[in-house]
């Protein structure tokens, strides 16, 4: 029917080449960089209270190691350090989450910082859930300066 020549036709139609849509890439806002002393904190919470001792007047010192280093078996890590008079505080921030079950780490943590005649006072994620509320927590337990 068609000669050799000739190509047959096609029942498709030719697909018809469309242009690439163009590739749009949100940019998000950069969240806010929370730093203590230089460091990220490990939670919120640790923000919130270092906003609250902040506006409370208090000077501290932030993620100081009371026994061993990093990575090193039973070591102890103070959140905060608080130069109270006539002692020095430890603020330890907890949160639900990872503080239930392991007892045997609190309990190393209040006799390193009873052995060096220290006040601990502990602070919940619960009570620490703004920055407000933290300085109200932390205003009853040490006072302003």
């Amino acid at each position: 029917m068609y000669p050799k020549t000739m190509p047959k036709p096609t029942t498709r139609k030719a697909a018809i080449p469309r242009p690439a849509k163009p590739r749009v890439r949100k940019i998000e806002p950069e969240p806010e960089v929370m730093l203590i002393q230089g460091r990220k904190p490990d939670s919120k919470e640790e923000y919130y209270v270092a906003m609250a001792l902040e506006r409370l007047g208090w000077r501290r010192y932030y993620y100081q190691f009371i026994v061993g280093m990093l990575g090193t078996k039973g070591y102890q890590k103070l959140d905060f350090v608080v130069p109270t008079p006539g002692q020095w505080t430890v603020i330890d921030v907890r949160g639900a989450y990872w503080h239930t079950g392991r007892r045997e780490d609190e309990l190393s943590l209040e006799r390193a910082v009873k052995s060096r005649n220290w006040r601990l006072v502990v602070i919940w994620d619960y009570d620490a859930t703004s920055i407000d509320a933290a300085a109200s927590f932390l205003r009853t337990k040490i006072g302003e300066r």
